[in-house]
């Protein structure tokens, strides 16, 4: 946030004052200035805990920079032009004022899974110094690691709303921010129950669906809540496609099995049935991978049937495991990329959409809540054989697939390419509120 602060060195003047839009008034030599200053319309430094009538304007700023209890200090030439301030004249051109530069503040990330944010923290860099705290498990924080990176942080980032949040929630410092992300897994757990709300600035959700639904489960006040989308690096995606590429169809990740890996084996199926050259493209990790589904026997139950589908129905040779694969550069090859996750407890936002779009392919996408918040209506499709349909179509309308492809990517582009939502994330950081 960036703070105003007036520095007055000589006679306080109330008029003034109140013309300048100031959020601090700072005095360090006229005690009487500090303590006649209208305390119900303006903040101000406790003359007996901050100021102690220091005589060098050098120890004064020693003591604020101590605090961070402001960002910079205006000139009397600089006022007039400045856009924090409302000024339109002065009653004494005697004042005597002097701006310093703005310190960068100190913004701590505390989460146990950063992939969300890590791709934006070379950004923040820019305005803020960064300190990361990433834990191996959402079950488990390390309270001295926080309890030390707390004591020097002026504002606190928690990605997820698990156990982290809690903690910083119910043990920051008076004169620190607490901002909060939450995706979707948290909505089905109860650490919003254990939020020091007083102590929380914001809630952050990624899309409209789950605004809502955190508000009610968790009572959390509407002032408290808004949205910043998840973003994507669309520079990073290139354009340019393999020969014959709209074959392809690709889904990015499966698992869990919410991801619904069941219906796009549904569309490669209806399809082969039209053309033998379709084919299947699995990105990401498989059920082996990872414990949370390896060791689930639901999870495990339901791709060992996957497996046994792909032998029955005889595509072995038409799904294509990539494993893990840089997405940016694999997806050259594809033409159709599918979001086809289940409705019941949806996806938040879902990036396999945008990664498909930007890269010159056409998202498709089964209706799950939330979905229509987030994307263009025409990728959305209200089952699997409407899906396999618009392919069929446009496997003969070549002109309609690439306007469709390209009016997806420039709507990604247009809302969540990361410079656009890293403007987000500095009105929020800063303090102004405008999504």
């Amino acid at each position: 946030m960036k703070y105003k602060v007036l520095l007055i060195t000589n006679e306080y003047n109330e008029e003034l004052l109140k013309k300048l839009n100031s959020d601090f008034v700072v005095d360090c030599l006229n005690k009487d200035i500090v303590e006649n200053i209208d305390k119900n319309n303006i903040k101000y430094l406790d003359y007996k805990n901050y100021i102690k009538n220091y005589q060098s304007l050098d120890e004064l700023i020693e003591v604020l920079d101590k605090y961070r209890d402001y960002s910079f200090i205006l000139s009397y030439k600089e006022l007039k032009n400045d856009k924090y301030c409302n000024v339109n004249d002065f009653i004494s051109d005697d004042i005597n004022l002097k701006k310093y530069e703005l310190k960068k503040l100190n913004l701590l990330i505390a989460g146990h899974d950063l992939k969300f944010i890590n791709g934006i923290i070379p950004m923040l860099k820019q305005s803020f110094n960064i300190e990361t705290i990433e834990n191996s498990d959402y079950l488990v924080i390390d309270k001295k690691k926080y309890k030390e990176a707390i004591m020097s942080c002026d504002i606190v980032w928690c990605e997820w709303l698990v156990d982290n949040a809690v903690w910083f929630s119910n043990n920051l410092l008076s004169h620190q921010r607490l901002i909060i992300r939450a995706h979707r897994f948290e909505l089905f757990k109860n650490y919003g129950y254990k939020l020091n709300m007083d102590n929380v600035e914001k809630i952050i959700t990624v899309g409209y669906y789950y605004y809502e639904e955190f508000i009610k489960k968790f009572s959390i006040p509407r002032c408290k809540m808004t949205i910043i989308p998840n973003f994507i690096d669309t520079k990073k995606y290139t354009t340019d496609k393999v020969k014959d590429y709209k074959k392809n169809i690709a889904i990015i990740g499966t698992l869990p099995k919410r991801k619904g890996f069941h219906r796009a084996l549904e569309v490669l199926f209806e399809l082969k049935k039209l053309d033998k050259d379709y084919k299947l493209h699995v990105l990401g990790l498989n059920q082996n991978d990872l414990s949370s589904t390896k060791f689930d026997k639901e999870e495990a139950s339901y791709y060992e049937q996957i497996l046994r589908d792909i032998k029955v129905f005889n595509l072995e040779e038409d799904v294509v495991f990539t494993g893990w694969v840089d997405t940016k550069k694999y997806l050259k090859n594809i033409g159709y990329v599918l979001s086809v996750s289940d409705n019941e407890k949806p996806e938040s936002f879902h990036l396999t959409p945008a990664e498909g779009l930007v890269s010159g392919a056409l998202a498709l996408a089964t209706y799950w809540q939330g979905i229509e918040y987030i994307y263009p209506d025409y990728i959305i499709k209200k089952d699997v054989r409407e899906i396999v349909d618009t392919i069929v179509e446009l496997e003969t309308d070549d002109k309609k697939y690439q306007k469709l492809v390209n009016d997806g990517r420039n709507f990604i582009i247009d809302n969540y390419d990361i410079e656009v939502v890293y403007k987000y994330f500095m009105n929020l950081l800063e303090g102004y509120y405008e999504r």
